[in-house]
């Protein structure tokens, strides 16, 4: 069995796949070293605590989304091209990336989370997210969209997650998104 060499990104991302496999709970520290190949105490140096790898590995792939989203070009596009050009590439990067999205569809399991790295989590994935500024934005529409602005952003995710991770039918995505859009700026 090949070793992989020891880094953040290297454990993360063996994190990632032990995760989609067995499940947040049927991941250890000890599971991940043995994928990787190395003794599970080298994993401490990096991380303190399974809760914290959790943290980062969600980070992880927030950020990734986050930098896909940052590159598009949205100059003088509507709020509902916008919209839809973000959960566009949400999907695209999932679709790519499905462990990544079966991991992530699992981030509401966050709150089983110890408060520290979960508030770290939090406040670091929705820094700066365009989709979470266009969501602001779209708080203007409707006192509805104001209050539910959280909810909405998981609303939006999850199916999207879900989407990639189990329906490659690239015709169907934009009747989806379609109807994603007219859920909350009917409302």
């Amino acid at each position: 069995m090949k070793k992989f060499e020891i880094s953040k990104q290297n454990i993360i991302l063996a994190a990632i796949d032990q995760i989609a496999a067995n499940g947040l709970h049927g991941t250890s520290i000890r599971s991940i070293a043995k994928q990787m190949n190395v003794e599970h105490s080298r994993l401490y140096y990096y991380f303190k605590s399974k809760d914290e790898l959790i943290a980062n590995v969600f980070l992880y792939i927030a950020v990734n989304l986050q930098n896909e989203i940052n590159t598009l070009q949205m100059d003088g596009m509507s709020p509902e091209e916008r919209f839809k050009t973000i959960i566009r590439t949400i999907y695209n990067y999932l679709s790519k990336n499905t462990n990544q999205a079966k991991v992530y569809r699992m981030s509401p399991l966050l709150y089983d989370m110890n408060e520290t790295d979960k508030q770290i989590f939090l406040s670091e994935s929705t820094q700066n997210c365009r989709f979470v500024k266009l969501l602001q934005e779209l708080t203007d529409l409707n006192e509805v969209t104001k209050t539910l602005q959280l909810e909405i952003a998981l609303i939006c995710y999850l199916p999207i997650m879900d989407f990639a991770t189990y329906n490659k039918d690239e015709h169907k995505i934009a009747p989806f998104i379609n109807s994603l859009w007219n859920s909350i700026s009917k409302h």
